[in-house]
Protein backbone atom coordinates (compact mmCIF):
# COMPACT_ATOMS: atom_id res chain seq x y z
CA UNK A 1 0.00 0.00 0.00
CA UNK A 2 1.30 3.25 -1.36
CA UNK A 3 1.56 6.16 1.27
CA UNK A 4 2.20 9.76 0.54
CA UNK A 5 3.47 12.74 2.47
CA UNK A 6 2.19 16.20 1.28
CA UNK A 7 4.33 19.25 1.80
CA UNK A 8 2.54 23.04 2.09
CA UNK A 9 5.05 25.63 1.74
CA UNK A 10 4.55 29.18 2.87
CA UNK A 11 5.64 31.20 -0.02
CA UNK A 12 3.42 34.24 1.15
CA UNK A 13 5.11 36.95 1.39
CA UNK A 14 4.71 39.42 4.84
CA UNK A 15 2.34 42.85 4.99
CA UNK A 16 4.14 45.58 6.45
CA UNK A 17 2.11 48.59 8.24
CA UNK A 18 4.40 51.27 8.92
CA UNK A 19 3.62 54.29 11.68
CA UNK A 20 5.44 57.35 11.46
CA UNK A 21 5.22 60.96 10.96
CA UNK A 22 4.77 62.12 7.41
CA UNK A 23 6.69 65.68 8.46
CA UNK A 24 9.42 66.71 10.87
CA UNK A 25 11.63 69.24 11.41
CA UNK A 26 15.76 69.12 10.18
CA UNK A 27 17.04 68.06 13.56
CA UNK A 28 13.98 66.02 14.81
CA UNK A 29 14.18 61.95 15.50
CA UNK A 30 11.54 60.54 13.29
CA UNK A 31 9.89 57.34 15.10
CA UNK A 32 9.76 54.35 12.97
CA UNK A 33 7.51 51.51 14.20
CA UNK A 34 6.98 48.68 11.86
CA UNK A 35 4.04 45.76 12.51
CA UNK A 36 3.85 42.50 10.18
CA UNK A 37 1.48 40.44 9.45
CA UNK A 38 4.24 37.33 9.99
CA UNK A 39 7.13 36.98 12.27
CA UNK A 40 9.99 38.57 10.93
CA UNK A 41 13.80 37.60 9.85
CA UNK A 42 16.72 39.77 11.10
CA UNK A 43 17.36 40.41 7.23
CA UNK A 44 15.78 43.79 6.34
CA UNK A 45 16.79 46.86 4.04
CA UNK A 46 15.53 50.39 4.81
CA UNK A 47 16.56 53.41 3.08
CA UNK A 48 15.55 56.94 2.40
CA UNK A 49 16.25 58.64 -0.86
CA UNK A 50 16.37 62.37 0.13
CA UNK A 51 14.85 65.21 -1.50
CA UNK A 52 18.02 65.78 -3.98
CA UNK A 53 18.31 62.05 -4.76
CA UNK A 54 20.86 60.62 -2.03
CA UNK A 55 20.53 57.36 -0.46
CA UNK A 56 20.60 56.95 3.56
CA UNK A 57 20.82 53.27 4.68
CA UNK A 58 19.53 52.20 8.18
CA UNK A 59 19.51 48.98 10.77
CA UNK A 60 16.22 48.46 12.36
CA UNK A 61 16.22 46.59 15.69
CA UNK A 62 13.65 43.18 14.61
CA UNK A 63 11.65 41.32 17.52
CA UNK A 64 9.16 38.89 16.32
CA UNK A 65 6.69 40.69 14.18
CA UNK A 66 7.53 44.30 14.98
CA UNK A 67 10.53 46.30 13.99
CA UNK A 68 11.52 49.47 15.39
CA UNK A 69 14.25 52.45 14.09
CA UNK A 70 14.69 56.36 14.14
CA UNK A 71 15.14 58.27 10.96
CA UNK A 72 17.84 61.59 12.18
CA UNK A 73 16.75 64.53 9.76
CA UNK A 74 19.43 66.43 10.85
CA UNK A 75 21.33 64.05 7.87
CA UNK A 76 18.37 64.98 5.45
CA UNK A 77 17.95 68.19 3.41
CA UNK A 78 14.64 70.64 3.38
CA UNK A 79 11.63 68.78 1.29
CA UNK A 80 10.35 65.32 0.63
CA UNK A 81 11.97 62.40 1.80
CA UNK A 82 10.99 59.21 0.58
CA UNK A 83 11.30 55.89 3.14
CA UNK A 84 11.03 52.78 1.89
CA UNK A 85 11.99 49.77 3.27
CA UNK A 86 12.21 45.55 2.30
CA UNK A 87 11.53 42.59 5.30
CA UNK A 88 11.40 38.97 5.16
CA UNK A 89 9.39 36.47 7.15
CA UNK A 90 10.82 34.09 9.27
CA UNK A 91 10.58 31.64 6.17
CA UNK A 92 12.74 34.04 4.05
CA UNK A 93 9.90 35.32 2.29
CA UNK A 94 10.46 38.77 0.86
CA UNK A 95 7.96 41.46 0.88
CA UNK A 96 7.16 44.05 -1.28
CA UNK A 97 8.65 47.51 -0.70
CA UNK A 98 6.71 49.52 1.30
CA UNK A 99 7.08 52.98 1.00
CA UNK A 100 6.19 56.13 3.18
CA UNK A 101 7.06 59.93 2.31
CA UNK A 102 8.28 62.62 5.11
CA UNK A 103 8.94 66.37 4.19
CA UNK A 104 11.44 67.87 6.33
CA UNK A 105 11.49 71.51 7.20
CA UNK A 106 12.93 73.75 8.55
CA UNK A 107 12.74 74.40 12.21
CA UNK A 108 11.93 78.11 11.70
CA UNK A 109 9.00 77.62 10.29
CA UNK A 110 6.48 77.21 12.45
CA UNK A 111 6.13 79.04 15.72
CA UNK A 112 4.68 76.87 18.63
CA UNK A 113 2.68 77.56 21.64
CA UNK A 114 4.77 76.62 24.26
CA UNK A 115 4.25 73.30 27.14
CA UNK A 116 7.13 72.95 29.37
CA UNK A 117 6.30 69.48 31.01
CA UNK A 118 7.89 66.27 33.50
CA UNK A 119 7.53 63.36 34.66
CA UNK A 120 7.97 62.12 38.12
CA UNK A 121 6.93 58.82 40.42
CA UNK A 122 6.12 58.47 43.91
CA UNK A 123 8.94 58.38 46.03
CA UNK A 124 9.13 55.41 48.95
CA UNK A 125 11.97 56.20 51.55
CA UNK A 126 13.64 53.42 51.35
CA UNK A 127 17.20 54.32 51.67
CA UNK A 128 17.86 55.69 47.74
CA UNK A 129 16.79 58.49 47.10
CA UNK A 130 15.12 58.30 43.36
CA UNK A 131 15.77 61.28 41.03
CA UNK A 132 12.08 62.84 40.89
CA UNK A 133 12.00 64.47 37.08
CA UNK A 134 15.24 64.55 34.74
CA UNK A 135 14.09 68.03 33.15
CA UNK A 136 15.03 71.14 33.53
CA UNK A 137 11.60 74.01 32.56
CA UNK A 138 11.88 77.15 31.08
CA UNK A 139 14.65 77.99 34.15
CA UNK A 140 12.14 76.36 36.76
CA UNK A 141 14.03 73.33 38.39
CA UNK A 142 12.14 70.25 39.10
CA UNK A 143 14.40 68.79 42.17
CA UNK A 144 16.17 66.40 39.30
CA UNK A 145 19.86 66.63 40.40
CA UNK A 146 20.45 64.93 36.55
CA UNK A 147 18.74 67.39 34.09
CA UNK A 148 19.08 64.70 31.15
CA UNK A 149 16.07 66.93 29.32
CA UNK A 150 16.24 70.52 28.53
CA UNK A 151 12.75 71.24 26.36
CA UNK A 152 11.71 74.99 25.54
CA UNK A 153 10.16 76.83 22.78
CA UNK A 154 8.46 74.05 21.22
CA UNK A 155 11.63 71.99 20.73
CA UNK A 156 12.93 69.04 23.03
CA UNK A 157 16.80 68.48 23.19
CA UNK A 158 17.52 64.40 24.58
CA UNK A 159 20.23 63.88 26.07
CA UNK A 160 21.17 60.56 27.93
CA UNK A 161 18.77 57.53 27.92
CA UNK A 162 14.80 57.63 28.34
CA UNK A 163 13.44 57.94 31.89
CA UNK A 164 12.69 54.63 33.75
CA UNK A 165 10.35 54.20 36.59
CA UNK A 166 9.05 50.75 38.33
CA UNK A 167 5.86 49.37 36.95
CA UNK A 168 2.75 49.85 38.89
CA UNK A 169 3.91 52.90 40.58
CA UNK A 170 2.20 55.97 40.02
CA UNK A 171 3.43 58.75 37.98
CA UNK A 172 2.81 62.60 37.99
CA UNK A 173 2.68 64.46 34.68
CA UNK A 174 3.44 68.27 35.35
CA UNK A 175 2.68 70.49 32.38
CA UNK A 176 3.06 74.58 32.20
CA UNK A 177 1.32 76.16 29.52
CA UNK A 178 2.20 79.26 27.56
CA UNK A 179 1.06 81.68 25.13
CA UNK A 180 2.94 83.11 22.17
CA UNK A 181 4.27 85.99 24.40
CA UNK A 182 5.70 83.62 26.85
CA UNK A 183 3.19 84.11 29.22
CA UNK A 184 1.39 81.31 31.16
CA UNK A 185 -2.21 80.82 30.25
CA UNK A 186 -5.10 78.22 31.46
CA UNK A 187 -6.12 76.65 28.20
CA UNK A 188 -9.55 76.13 27.17
CA UNK A 189 -9.53 72.41 27.23
CA UNK A 190 -6.77 70.08 28.53
CA UNK A 191 -6.39 66.32 27.77
CA UNK A 192 -3.74 63.70 28.52
CA UNK A 193 -3.51 61.05 26.65
CA UNK A 194 -0.95 57.67 27.33
CA UNK A 195 -0.26 55.03 24.58
CA UNK A 196 1.86 51.70 24.18
CA UNK A 197 4.91 51.27 21.78
CA UNK A 198 2.20 50.21 18.81
CA UNK A 199 0.65 53.94 19.84
CA UNK A 200 -2.93 52.39 21.05
CA UNK A 201 -4.49 54.31 23.86
CA UNK A 202 -4.30 52.95 27.04
CA UNK A 203 -5.47 55.76 28.78
CA UNK A 204 -7.32 59.33 28.63
CA UNK A 205 -8.74 61.74 30.48
CA UNK A 206 -10.36 65.37 30.35
CA UNK A 207 -8.80 67.81 33.02
CA UNK A 208 -10.28 70.03 35.00
CA UNK A 209 -9.74 72.75 37.64
CA UNK A 210 -9.10 69.61 40.08
CA UNK A 211 -5.59 69.55 38.50
CA UNK A 212 -4.64 72.98 38.23
CA UNK A 213 -1.65 74.40 40.90
CA UNK A 214 -2.23 77.65 39.50
CA UNK A 215 -1.91 79.59 36.27
CA UNK A 216 -1.44 77.42 33.87
CA UNK A 217 0.34 74.71 35.64
CA UNK A 218 -1.70 71.52 35.68
CA UNK A 219 -0.82 67.99 36.72
CA UNK A 220 -2.25 64.50 36.07
CA UNK A 221 -1.53 61.19 38.55
CA UNK A 222 -1.15 58.07 36.42
CA UNK A 223 -0.64 54.47 37.46
CA UNK A 224 0.99 52.35 35.51
CA UNK A 225 0.26 48.80 34.26
CA UNK A 226 2.42 45.88 35.86
CA UNK A 227 4.45 45.41 32.59
CA UNK A 228 7.95 46.40 31.28
CA UNK A 229 6.95 48.26 28.54
CA UNK A 230 7.69 52.25 26.54
CA UNK A 231 5.11 54.81 26.92
CA UNK A 232 3.92 58.05 24.99
CA UNK A 233 2.16 60.70 27.09
CA UNK A 234 0.30 63.31 25.41
CA UNK A 235 -0.60 66.78 26.58
CA UNK A 236 -3.01 68.90 25.02
CA UNK A 237 -4.26 72.11 25.07
CA UNK A 238 -6.51 74.52 23.31
CA UNK A 239 -6.02 78.05 23.97
CA UNK A 240 -8.18 80.47 22.06
CA UNK A 241 -8.86 78.33 19.66
CA UNK A 242 -5.65 76.89 18.71
CA UNK A 243 -4.54 73.21 19.53
CA UNK A 244 -1.39 73.43 21.65
CA UNK A 245 0.85 69.96 22.39
CA UNK A 246 3.52 67.99 23.71
CA UNK A 247 4.98 64.59 23.76
CA UNK A 248 7.20 62.01 25.97
CA UNK A 249 8.25 59.11 26.37
CA UNK A 250 9.33 56.97 29.29
CA UNK A 251 10.00 52.95 30.19
CA UNK A 252 8.49 50.95 33.26
CA UNK A 253 10.28 47.86 34.42
CA UNK A 254 10.69 46.11 37.28
CA UNK A 255 13.56 47.33 39.00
Amino acid sequence: MRSFLTIELDTTPPTIDIQASSHAFQGELVEVIITSDKLLDDWHEVYIIDSNGNKHDYNFNIYEDKAYGLINCSKLPFGLSTLSMVFRDDVWNRSKIYSKNITVKSSNQLMYLEIGDSVRSNDINDGVKNINANEHIRGIDVSDKDRNNWWQGGFLSMKNSINTYQYGNTVRFECVFYDFDGDKIDPDMIKITVYNFKRDVLHFQSLGSESRKSIGEYYYDYTTEDKEQKLYYEWYGEINGKPSLKRGEFMTKFI
